[in-house]
């Protein structure tokens, strides 16, 4: 079976797999058909698209090589018209001619603000902090009161260092103690290699751009509820938040309530408490929870 198909749509209800619009009722529609095998039957999806927005799909397929390449791999193309024909052919040679912009760069994404009105919105970017360079460190601690110590030492400078060391001071002790255990060889720890190993253990922090500066740090905690629910195997929740973040961080004015934030896309009442919360303590619990368990 082709990989593609070609037809006019027969109704209006579909939508388009790469717009999400919907495709009026005869409009000509391509579609991407896979095949699987379930309880030992074969099972064929295709996901139709509009012609401009397919191409535009095409063009960000990571496999090249699964692209369309000739109408030749169209089922049904023979089926439309002559002059739908033409059209579709040139449209795939136009594709391949690297001399023709085809297809049409896609239009950037609109956000809703605050106040109800839809502008261009920014692609949000997480960045981690870059961290500076490891020098070589040892400690001679020849008594646990040394270890703990060093460990408490270590929590402050790990901070300082832009690591997302747990907020409980008490679980960053336990945490480093333990990498600081693995680090000793007899009474002397290699410091150094506690300090690479945090590296590894949390991470430096991210921080979030945003369209207005002021709401960098909201935008950050639920982009970091996120990341702590998709830890915790909650994909769910960490979708929605992760989709919050993206919200807040388009919003160009500062976010003063998360009343204000009812209107815009994804944010529920429950995200709207943790921004009220956020706003009035620097903090959700439910991330420190989660970053602390």
């Amino acid at each position: 079976m082709a990989s593609y198909a070609i037809e006019y749509a027969p109704s209006g209800r579909a939508k388009c797999k790469a717009s999400g619009e919907l495709i009026p009722k005869g409009e000509l529609r391509i579609a991407k058909v896979t095949e699987m095998e379930r309880d030992g039957e074969t099972i064929t999806m295709q996901a139709w698209h509009r012609l401009v927005p397919f191409f535009q799909a095409q063009k960000r397929m990571r496999k090249k090589e699964n692209q369309l390449k000739a109408t030749s791999e169209l089922a049904g193309f023979e089926e439309i018209s002559a002059e739908d024909q033409e059209r579709v052919a040139k449209m795939v040679a136009d594709f391949h001619d690297p001399d023709v912009e085809f297809p049409p760069a896609e239009e950037k994404k609109k956000r809703q603000t605050s106040e109800g009105k839809t502008e261009e919105a920014p692609k949000k970017r997480v960045k981690k902090a870059e961290l500076p360079e490891i020098e070589a460190e040892s400690r001679e601690c020849p008594k646990a009161s040394d270890l703990k110590e060093l460990a408490s030492e270590l929590v402050g400078r790990c901070r300082a260092r832009g690591l997302d060391v747990p907020t409980d001071d008490t679980v960053a002790r336990k945490r480093l103690g333990a990498l600081v255990m693995q680090a000793k060889s007899g009474d002397t720890v290699d410091v150094a290699a506690v300090v690479a190993a945090a590296d590894k253990e949390f991470g430096a922090k991210k921080t979030v751009e945003t369209a207005c500066e002021a709401n960098a740090g909201l935008a950050l905690a639920f982009e970091e509820l996120a990341s702590a629910y998709f830890k915790a195997g909650d994909r769910m929740r960490g979708s929605s938040y992760k989709k919050v973040s993206g919200v807040l961080a388009e919003q160009p004015a500062p976010i003063t309530s998360g009343a204000e934030c009812k209107s815009l896309k994804g944010v529920g009442k429950g995200s709207q408490e943790k921004i009220d919360e956020f706003l009035q303590t620097g903090k959700i619990a439910k991330l420190e929870e989660l970053k602390n368990a």
